[in-house]
C-alpha cells in the first residue's frame, strides 16, 4: 500500500511537470549513480519498457563512466520530464535489503524534488 501511494505521489508530481517542456537536472553521488543502474539491472521489464529503460541504463552508464574516470564523486543527470518519471516508476519496483533503504529514499527524494523545482 506504502509503494502504491508514493508511485502516486510521484506520478502525480510529474504529471503537474509533464505540461511544461523542461528538462531536470539531478546531482547524484558515484555511488548513488552504480545503485541507480544496479537498481534497473535487478527489476523486470516488459516489452513496451524496453526503450526507456535502454534510455535510462544508457544515460545513467555514461554519466557515471564520465564521474568515475575523474576525482569529482558527484554528477548532474539531466533528465527529461519523461525519463524522470519513468525512472522513478521502474525503481519503484525494486527489491531492496534494509541497508539499501536509506540511499534509495535518498535518490528517490532527489529526483522529486529536482522535478519539483522545474515547475
Amino acid at each position: 500500500m506504502k509503494k502504491l501511494i508514493i508511485t502516486l505521489l510521484c506520478v502525480s508530481v510529474i504529471s503537474t511537470a509533464y505540461t511544461q517542456n523542461n528538462k531536470i537536472t539531478v546531482t547524484f553521488t558515484t555511488d548513488e549513480l552504480a545503485f541507480s543502474i544496479n537498481i534497473l539491472n535487478s527489476i523486470d521489464i516488459s516489452g513496451e519498457e524496453i526503450k526507456a529503460f535502454n534510455d535510462l541504463k544508457n544515460l545513467l552508464t555514461d554519466v557515471y563512466k564520465d564521474i568515475s574516470l575523474g576525482e569529482e564523486k558527484k554528477a548532474e543527470v539531466e533528465f527529461t520530464l519523461i525519463s524522470a518519471r519513468n525512472f522513478l516508476v521502474l525503481i519503484q519496483r525494486a527489491k531492496l535489503k534494509g541497508a539499501e533503504v536509506v540511499m534509495f529514499n535518498d535518490i528517490s527524494n532527489k529526483t522529486v524534488e529536482a522535478i519539483k523545482k522545474s515547475r
